[in-house]
């Protein structure tokens, strides 16, 4: 499958070169940027022709793929775009910023028959079914989940970087990380039924907001909080508390072979259990899932449906902030 990769900065290059160490995920035969320097320096580290516009890419039947790695506002569009001229289309997360922009988003691809597959990565880390297996055997009755995943990414974008926009990242670092982790909590814990949120610039000194908290309230009951900081040293925290233990995956830093998270089970009697977590190059297995998808021979990692779901979240999430901290219902506007 010959794939271009749109939109060449850092995670577009992150992207290419995951695409490279598959052995099914797609081969980059073209990149797309309107930045000169990007294009450049793309065409130099991975030898394929590279373009300035995207109408460029949809008009070449060469190309079999998109990859998307393009500011969030964009997201939703060129998917649509790309289903539209034919082609399959992964994207990196969040599929869109609005729940009604996802579900354009998923119809595209559904109507014309191409395989749409989002970036939420972490979904493919082994915490997460280690997570699944301890709360179903151990935990027993659940109180409540907390997390926390922030960085001091903000500090170092510079004024008019387009993540520093409240429009393209609503909520700073809730829109950047914390989708990751309502991504796990939907896989783990089911729909969120309604939530409370507060965004806050407390440390930056351009628009964006740098702090953001939300409490989640699933259909089940359950309850979570979500911390995401966008100018605060790395952390990556998220627990289960039960009523006969407590869950604990703990990140110091961002995970690569040699720095893995520490998971923890502290039971009711004090008795505490760790357990090591392999790597698991989830940038490069999650292409080669879209890849066996576009193939008819798997699902991707992440779909288009599942990924709304998030959107969904999210969308109330920041609802509710600018509302100031108003409950606000979650409309999965009839994704499940």
């Amino acid at each position: 499958m010959r794939v271009a990769v749109v939109g060449l900065g850092w995670w577009g290059c992150e992207l290419a070169a995951a695409a490279a160490r598959t052995t099914s995920g797609g081969v980059i035969s073209h990149g797309c940027s309107p930045v000169e320097a990007e294009r450049a320096g793309f065409s130099e580290r991975f030898g394929v022709p590279v373009v300035p516009t995207f109408d460029a890419i949809l008009a070449d039947p060469s190309i079999e793929a998109v990859i998307l790695a393009t500011p969030h506002s964009l997201h939703a569009g060129q998917v649509i775009a790309a289903a539209t001229a034919g082609k399959h289309a992964f994207v990196e997360k969040p599929l869109a910023l609005s729940v009604a922009d996802a579900k354009a988003a998923v119809a595209a691809c559904a109507h014309h028959r191409v395989m749409l597959a989002v970036g939420h990565n972490r979904r493919l880390l082994p915490q997460v079914e280690t997570l699944r297996n301890l709360t179903t055997a151990d935990c027993g009755a659940l109180l409540h989940v907390e997390a926390n995943f922030s960085t001091p990414e903000a500090l170092a974008l510079p004024a008019g970087h387009w993540r520093t926009s409240r429009q393209e990242c609503p909520g700073g670092a809730m829109t950047v990380l914390g989708v990751h982790v309502i991504d796990w909590m939907h896989a783990l814990f089911g729909p969120v039924q309604r939530v409370t949120a507060n965004f806050g610039r407390r440390a930056v000194s351009t628009e964006m907001d740098d702090s953001a908290t939300a409490t989640l309230v699933f259909r089940s009951g359950l309850t979570a909080t979500l911390v995401t900081l966008y100018a605060s040293p790395y952390c990556n925290t998220f627990k289960i508390h039960g009523r006969d233990a407590t869950i604990s995956v703990v990140a110091a830093a961002p995970e690569t072979e040699n720095s893995r998270p520490i998971v923890t089970m502290q039971r009711r009697d004090g008795s505490i259990s760790t357990f090591p977590m392999p790597y698991v190059d989830t940038l490069a297995r999650q292409l080669e899932r879209w890849a066996a998808a576009c193939a008819g021979a798997a699902a991707p990692a992440v779909g288009g449906i599942e990924a709304a779901c998030n959107i969904a979240v999210l969308e109330a999430i920041t609802c509710s902030a600018t509302m100031a901290g108003a409950p606000t219902l979650v409309d999965y506007a009839s994704l499940l």
